[in-house]
């Protein structure tokens, strides 16, 4: 049996930034809309639709999308290591 599922774009973490005058930085959610598509089988959109944060629907399974501008790719060089180490080597590389 499928299990529901809900998809929200998240916001552009610009869009909610506040910076006030003492450099303190806050998150405005209140009154921000939340785009969304939701599967009651988890094959089906069976809603869709934009709404504030609390009116989202419930869902067993809840997926986030980033927006392409937050999302951001660095070319990064690999020290030699040897292959027992290449895993830890690039744990420390993500970080």
């Amino acid at each position: 049996m499928s299990k529901s599922i809900l998809i929200v774009a998240l916001p552009d973490g610009k869009a909610l930034l506040n910076q006030e005058e003492n450099n303190e930085i806050h998150i405005e959610w209140d009154g921000y809309l939340w785009t969304y598509l939701y599967s009651a089988n988890g094959v089906e959109v069976t809603e869709s639709g934009e709404c504030v944060l609390c009116d989202l629907p419930s869902a067993e399974k809840t997926v986030g999308i980033l927006m392409p501008e937050d999302v951001a790719w660095h070319r990064v060089l690999l020290p030699n290591a040897p292959p027992t180490r290449l895993k830890a080597v690039l744990f420390g590389l993500l970080e």
